[in-house]
């Protein structure tokens, strides 16, 4: 499996919202899995990383396979981009006196032509931040430690990291926090492509006749489909044998809303908690729907408050909306947005 390392949760914030991340059973926190999938939050500087990725390692030792390091770094050259994210060929470390560490640690990603040192301390000084421009084009505070833990138990590693700003006097003036939400979901975003294999075939090809795919449920189901390539570590026709295609053209005789059958059992692949919340709610909220007044929940049920939009054509359309209101268990459906099943 693969392990994926971030120096702070706020980093990793997009990989939770994605995944299905559950804490694992180790001697200290910050240690997630999904699956096939592991996460971990190493912290900053290089001896706390250090510790927390060896034991995660000695812990799973063998079946780790890769190590994908996500992060922000400060830029030491003025030919770096902000807010890109950039591959890392080599990384170097500051030692305590202040020169460089003899030894340096190589990712697996041949076309990388970014090196990144590993700082003991931030660099708040432009004084500190030229000394540190000679040896490479971005600094952080952990990359140094994965390589060596790496090294030590011969797993090969990537490293790819979102520039937040220029390191030196202006570092003091910047808050990450500001960026934080943005700089997650790119280098989510970055890690999606990434993974994804080459083998997902053509969409109209792989469909039984009676599949009908409009422009946005063709980018519903690339998108989904990509996410479980990851999750899953199968391609499109390993994914599809999770489905029951031929159940579904039973279900409707309608190819459009086959199509929509087919993608929310997708994404009851990709999001079983989320496919069971709202397949909970869908019944408390039937007679509502019934009574042609849709209910719109926040986004990833991120909290309890929802909106309803009913459409009144006479008054026999406001009688069965007043009934199902009336009848609505709103208690219930409050309950089950907490979490309360």
């Amino acid at each position: 499996m693969k392990l994926l390392v971030f120096a702070h949760r706020t980093e990793a914030k997009a990989f939770f919202e994605k995944f299905n991340f559950k804490p694992v059973n180790i001697n200290f926190q910050n240690v997630f899995q999904d699956e096939n999938l592991l996460l971990l939050i190493c912290g900053e500087g290089l001896q706390e990383t250090t510790q927390r990725l060896s034991a995660v390692c000695g812990f799973f030792y063998g079946k780790i396979s890769e190590i994908l390091n996500f992060g922000v770094a400060g830029s030491l050259s003025t030919k770096i981009e902000l807010d890109k994210i950039y591959s890392i060929r080599t990384s170097y470390a500051q030692n305590l006196s202040k020169t460089t560490e003899f030894n340096s640690f190589s990712t697996t990603d041949e076309s990388a032509k970014i090196d990144c040192i590993s700082s003991l301390e931030r660099i708040l000084s432009d004084e500190k931040a030229d000394t540190l421009s000679h040896f490479a084009d971005l600094v952080d505070r952990e990359l140094w430690a994965i390589g060596s833990v790496c090294k030590l138990f011969k797993i090969p590693f990537r490293s790819y990291k979102i520039v937040s700003d220029l390191a030196g006097n202006s570092t003091q003036c910047f808050d990450i926090q500001e960026k934080a939400d943005f700089f997650s979901t790119k280098l989510f975003d970055f890690y999606q492509n990434l993974e994804v294999k080459n083998e997902l075939l053509p969409l109209r090809n792989k469909f039984p006749v009676g599949f009908y795919f409009t422009t946005t449920q063709e980018k519903i189901y690339s998108n989904t489909l990509k996410s479980l390539n990851i999750k899953l570590q199968k391609n499109e026709t390993e994914i599809l044998q999770n489905i029951d295609l031929k159940a579904i053209g039973e279900k409707s005789s309608k190819p459009k809303e086959r199509t929509n059958l087919l993608l929310e059992k997708l994404n009851s692949l990709l999001n079983p908690f989320s496919s069971t919340l709202q397949t909970k709610l869908n019944e408390l909220i039937k007679p509502l729907k019934e009574a042609n007044c849709s209910v719109k929940f926040a986004k990833d049920f991120e909290n309890d408050i929802f909106t309803l939009n009913a459409k009144i054509e006479n008054k026999k359309n406001l009688e069965k909306l007043k009934i199902a209101l009336a009848n609505f268990e709103y208690e219930k459906v409050i309950k089950i947005l907490n979490g309360e099943f």
